[in-house]
């Protein structure tokens, strides 16, 4: 009875496993059906990228080209003063410290009213 029962469900799973593997669909890689054709299209798609990335590197060369323009404009103008061009601008980040800037601006204000009186 055991053995009976032990093929029942052998017969059962393969009958089932047949059914999945008759009735279902192929991927998408086995639908190539010209693997040329295939390789063209990908071949393509590179192609394509490979154009934009190269016009996207002239316009961030173009871009940074007008940025170099710019600064040299700004670094170039008297508005700066020459003790402003000699420093690099690292130096004066670093320099920069809030409570200065604060302690600058609160002795702007008391004179700004020390002259208003």
């Amino acid at each position: 009875m055991r053995r009976r029962s032990f093929l029942f469900v052998v017969i059962v799973s393969l009958t089932a496993v047949g059914w999945n593997v008759v009735t279902t669909r192929p991927s998408g890689s086995a639908l190539a059906a010209d693997p040329q054709a295939e390789l063209a299209k990908t071949r393509e798609q590179l192609a394509d990228a490979r154009s934009t990335q190269q016009s996207l590197a002239a316009a961030l060369r173009q871009q940074r080209a007008e940025l170099d323009h710019l600064r040299a404009r700004v670094w170039a103008s008297p508005a700066w003063g020459s003790a402003a061009r000699a420093e690099p601008l690292g130096r004066v980040v670093t320099t920069f410290h809030p409570t200065a800037v604060r302690d600058t601006m609160t002795t702007k204000r008391k004179d700004r009213r020390l002259i208003e009186r």
